[in-house]
């Protein structure tokens, strides 16, 4: 997506249960590391270039059975 003259990398996780935490709880380091080296692929491909102004958002969708509702959380520049 593009904010202004930012491209952003958006990923987003949604979460039926949270025994195992929430959704943005399961973007760990390891995941982090994975996209941002897909970015950089995706840049050089596109663009030619990795030098474009970039940033990472997360956006969490959590279920919530008792209110049989969706809790959304976005965390833009997450990391």
């Amino acid at each position: 997506m593009n904010d202004v003259d930012t491209l952003v990398f958006v990923e987003v996780r949604f979460r039926r249960k949270l025994g195992f935490g929430s959704a943005i709880d399961s973007v760990t380091y390891h995941k982090q590391k994975k996209l941002i080296k897909t970015a950089k692929l995706y840049m050089l491909r596109r663009f030619k270039t990795v030098e474009i102004p970039c940033r990472f958002d997360v956006v969490g969708i959590d279920y919530c059975p008792k209110q049989q509702t969706h809790e959304t959380t976005w965390i833009k520049n997450a990391f």
